[in-house]
């Protein structure tokens, strides 16, 4: 049982990584293009309060949800976004994508995959650090990269 701690808690923390750029959460579904920084600093601050919520109710079924609506917006930011992040975009919704299909609810599920997740989000790295530095050499904002 302890060793599916470990893996429970190594999976968030990859995906606290890869999540940590915020862009998405807030709009899932919003089709206006994200160009603008103030569109993309609102999309930032609406994934706090969504993982806030998140927390307050964290179920293995809330847990997919809630990943499966940060790939939606990262895919919808793949596609409308500032055209230098797309790339970051597509990568953060691929691996939110496999996050959202993990059975958190199922040990058998979780087991062996930490260690392949977290190597995922390190290799995500450079795109975080990329949105990061475009939020703030474009928009002027600092985002929180750890």
């Amino acid at each position: 049982m302890r060793r599916l701690w470990i893996v429970v808690a190594t999976v968030m923390t990859g995906a606290v990584f890869a999540g940590q750029t915020g862009i998405a959460g807030g709009a899932v579904g919003h089709t206006r293009p994200a160009t603008s920084c103030s569109d993309l600093i609102r999309k930032y601050q609406s994934l706090g309060n969504a993982r806030k919520n998140r927390a307050n109710r964290a179920s293995p079924g809330s847990t997919q949800t809630y990943y499966a609506n940060l790939a939606k917006t990262y895919n919808q930011l793949s596609r409308s976004g500032p055209s230098q992040l797309r790339s970051a975009f597509k990568h953060l919704a691929r691996y939110m994508t496999r996050l959202s299909q993990i059975d958190f609810s199922s040990p058998s599920s979780v087991q062996g995959l930490g260690a392949q997740l977290a190597a995922n989000a390190q290799a995500l790295q450079p795109d975080i650090q990329k949105i990061a530095a475009y939020f703030a050499s474009v928009c002027h904002y600092t985002s929180p990269t750890t």
